[in-house]
């Protein structure tokens, strides 16, 4: 008994497919088709990936603007708190400057 791989052969399922020749017109014409499909492939995946990833940085510049937009109300809704706050530490001051004269 010989120890070794036998060309083609697979375990369990016997000889397999025959090695293509690379010098035959068939062979390279396999392979050139086998390259095109692979690149093809390839190219849809990276033209799937570039459109997703346009898509998630249009849904974050959507997500920024909207946080700008909840910050910049909440700024005008609290503008009017602090203005009476303030109004009313200055009315509380004088009110001790009073007390104290």
């Amino acid at each position: 008994m010989v120890l070794g791989k036998r060309s083609g052969y697979i375990p369990g399922m016997g000889p397999g497919p025959k090695p293509l020749d690379r010098e035959s017109t068939n062979g390279q014409r396999l392979r050139a088709q086998i390259r095109a499909e692979v690149e093809a492939e390839m190219t849809t995946r990276i033209q799937e990936m570039d459109e997703r990833m346009s898509q998630r940085e249009a849904q974050m510049e959507q997500r920024e603007a909207r946080m700008e937009q909840m910050e910049e109300q909440r700024e005008a809704r609290m503008k009017p708190m602090e203005a009476r706050m303030m109004a009313f530490i200055e009315r509380r001051e004088l009110e001790d400057e009073m007390d104290i004269t």
